[in-house]
């Protein structure tokens, strides 16, 4: 019997720790254009910054009922302004499931694309969850590192990708699986496409990381990190084979099931 594989876009969860979010590109314009386009305010005014993050079980339900503007799928659209933004005991693969995540959501026209561990929570809503930069790292600073970035390379935990950079790097590694070694794999694609990346200062781009059980380690990720710089050509997007998924919409998040 096949083992099903799970996809959520928007408020998205890939099979236990990790979560994709799609939007259109963010526009950059001067403050003139926008007053005179009626564009959305890059920061709306009832933001507030620091957040302390509630950590107590909610339900579906009670999601549901507090988020009544967030439209079947998963999405949402601004009415008063013109938006900015145009498991089972198989081995987990990340970074296979987020490249068709990745592929999924084109085909809706999305060209921002955040890659998050569902086990972080912001604790700032000053973050901006679209392309600003791309690869735009949101997850600098996180409680459990004592908001220190662990190392300049770092892109795991939650990352913003442009279509063209993304698609650059060619994407996730497919060979990776249980946990360990896809984050630096992805660090690597982009250090041999000589891109930056780019990150909200520190004060701003705080987490709490939730306690989880963590899935096995991959014990194999050190040996394959060693020809990351050139094996990136042909493994990722380009390499990427997988069934047609089943695509359910549901009210806060659109579901993409593959059989694995």
């Amino acid at each position: 019997m096949q083992n099903e594989r799970y996809i959520w876009t928007l408020f998205v969860t890939v099979l236990g720790l990790s979560f994709l979010v799609f939007c259109s590109n963010l526009t950059l314009l001067t403050s003139k254009q926008e007053e005179d386009n009626n564009i959305c305010q890059k920061y709306p005014k009832n933001l507030v910054g620091t957040i302390y993050p509630n950590l107590t079980d909610t339900s579906y339900k009670d999601m549901e009922f507090r988020f009544t503007w967030v439209q079947t799928g998963g999405h949402h659209t601004p009415t008063r302004c013109k938006p900015r933004e145009r498991a089972d005991e198989k081995p987990f693969n990340r970074g296979k499931l987020f490249n068709i995540g990745y592929l999924e959501a084109k085909k809706d026209n999305h060209t921002c694309f955040v890659f998050h561990d569902v086990d972080l929570i912001p604790e700032n809503d000053h973050i901006l969850y679209g392309c600003v930069r791309s690869p735009m790292h949101l997850s600098r600073a996180v409680n459990k590192f004592n908001y220190k970035l662990p190392y300049k390379e770092l892109l795991g935990g939650v990352a913003a990708w442009k279509t063209k950079e993304f698609e650059q790097v060619n994407g996730w590694s497919n060979l990776f699986v249980n946990w360990g070694g896809e984050d630096d794999d992805l660090s690597y694609r982009t250090i041999a496409n000589k891109l930056s990346i780019f990150r909200f200062r520190n004060s701003v781009a705080r987490y709490t990381m939730l306690e989880h059980r963590r899935t096995p380690v991959n014990t194999a990720r050190h040996r394959q990190l060693k020809d990351s710089y050139t094996r990136y050509k042909i493994d990722g997007l380009s390499s990427l084979v997988y069934e047609s998924p089943r695509i359910q919409r549901y009210n806060l998040f659109t579901m993409v099931s593959i059989n694995t």
